[in-house]
């Protein structure tokens, strides 16, 4: 029986294997671990990890194997298994202790990666006496993330040093506020045989948080997906650095063919300026949150439906992402930095200048007010609160910052409050039924169920306004409409006031 692995190491996917075969040979060795690592004693060699290759549903591996080292939990030097049917000498009464080992591994593609974790799952062994590893599932997952980045095209480009002399283009992805959740979830659930790898003759485990490693993770698979496509033929030398860099970026080799570092150095700067609004928000440990307040009542049992002179009001605070419950008015902060601080571990006056001047190019009433510094709330009159809730709203959701609106406006059959009903004049007996009778009825305006009269109807539309009140319940009106349904009851006979 043999149990399939993947390790992700130096930029790639690895491949190896447990075999059942071999753990009755496995032999404790007292002692402290060895300067050298061990060879792991249960692990496929080459010549058996070829052979189960050929079993799989993978058309790019690479011909030749390597070694990795592996840093994973022993017993006198006996690693712990990772499945039950594997069976290794281990005495349990002693304290596992971190150690390294070899073991043989194929570099796999990540095409060979795709096509292997949509096949397979640890859950159904792939052939009899073949199984895989939890994070095969896991894997799955995070590049369905990785893919749904890429078609959405959440990512931007990037120019990064990655060695001596050599410069890469690379796509990341925008860590908006539902990818950032989705990035949690995969950390804590992440197998931890996926990082496991280590330098040959580092004796101490990785200090990788794995929040980072996912992040790291999604990075590379996203550049990947950004990439796919048909190879365009080799072009002439770019003629600048930034056509080097647009070449690199839509190239499988994501090297810049650019010769002359300082051209770079100064490309990546810009680069950095232009990505640093999103860079800004997708890093901060906070958000922006607007809250939509209507106006108070005064008189719920009043008209049908009036104007008020009273404003709405968008309140804005500044959120934790990682626990929303914390927040707070960023008028408070921007008067205490202590309090911001205490509150987030961070100043929030760059997010904040960054953040409102993109909300500005949308959202128009707050322009009007950024003139005289970040405002604390921001006063609308009916139809702005209309534009916000129909345009305003969906565009900051979209753009990752957090939105609060009335509950009769996030459930849409509460919203338009005015139907058109029919109804019998009155009761039938027996003897007076009939089909001239049958089709006796009237139409009635109703507005949550209660009627409407032609009165109320006129009054609606002489206010002109896409939001009213009626008997304290805010409705959407569609002023068409109301035209029709006035033109429908003069018509049945009911007379103006």
């Amino acid at each position: 029986m043999q149990v399939l692995h993947l390790t992700f190491w130096d930029h790639s996917f690895w491949l190896w294997a447990e075999d059942s075969e071999r753990t009755a040979d496995c032999k404790a060795i007292p002692g402290p671990a060895p300067d050298a690592p061990y060879h792991h004693p249960f692990s496929s060699p080459p010549g058996d990890l070829q052979e189960t290759l050929e079993l799989l549903p993978v058309t790019r591996a690479e011909e030749n194997s390597d070694t990795i080292c592996i840093r994973i939990p022993a017993c006198l030097n006996i690693p712990f298994a990772s499945h039950p049917i594997l069976t290794p000498p281990i005495d349990v009464r002693r304290k596992p202790i971190l150690t390294t080992f070899e073991v043989d591994a194929y570099r796999l593609s990540m095409e060979s990666v795709l096509e292997l974790v949509a096949t397979s799952s640890h859950t159904i062994p792939i052939q009899p006496g073949l199984l895989v590893g939890q994070e095969f599932d896991w894997t799955y997952r995070l590049l369905r993330l990785a893919a749904d980045l890429a078609i959405q095209q959440s990512v931007l480009p990037t120019l990064v040093k990655a060695g001596p002399r050599v410069w890469q283009a690379r796509w990341t992805p925008i860590l908006l506020e539902d990818t950032q959740a989705h990035c949690q979830q995969l950390a804590a659930c992440l197998p931890q045989i996926l990082r496991c790898a280590t330098a040959p003759k580092h004796q101490e485990a990785l200090a990788i948080a794995p929040g980072r490693f996912v992040h790291s993770l999604l990075d590379h698979c996203a550049d990947w997906f950004m990439r796919i496509g048909p190879e365009d033929e080799p072009g002439e030398p770019p003629a600048t650095p930034h056509e080097g860099w647009v070449q690199a970026l839509e190239s499988a080799d994501p090297s810049v063919p650019w010769q002359n570092q300082s051209d770079l150095e100064q490309l990546a700067q810009q680069i950095e300026s232009w990505r640093r609004p999103a860079d800004l928000q997708s890093r901060a440990p906070f958000r922006i949150r607007f809250h939509l307040e209507e106006p108070e009542d005064p008189d719920p049992d009043g008209p049908a439906a009036f104007a008020t002179d009273q404003p709405w009001n968008v309140r804005c605070l500044l959120q934790s992402k990682e626990d929303p419950s914390i927040q707070a008015p960023i008028g408070e902060l921007l008067a205490s930095s202590r309090k911001a601080t205490q509150l987030f571990s961070a100043d929030p006056l760059e997010y904040l200048l960054f953040s409102m001047g993109q909300i500005a190019g949308f959202f128009p009433q707050l322009k009007a007010r950024l003139d005289k510094g970040i405002p604390e709330s921001i006063p609308l009159d009916t139809r702005g609160a209309y534009q916000f809730l129909q345009e305003i709203a969906p565009a900051l959701q979209a753009s990752g910052f957090g939105v609060v609106l009335p509950n009769w406006w996030r459930h849409k059959r509460n919203r338009s409050g005015i139907g058109l009903g029919l109804s019998t004049k009155d009761a039938l007996s027996h003897d007076e039924f009939s089909i001239h009778n049958l089709f006796q009825c009237q139409f009635h305006v109703t507005s949550h169920g209660t009627p409407l009269s032609l009165a109320d109807l006129e009054g609606i539309a002489r206010l002109k306004l896409p939001l009213v009140r009626m008997r304290g319940m805010w409705v959407e009106v569609d002023q068409a409409q109301i035209q029709k349904a006035i033109a429908l009851l003069r018509e049945k006979g009911e007379p103006a006031p």
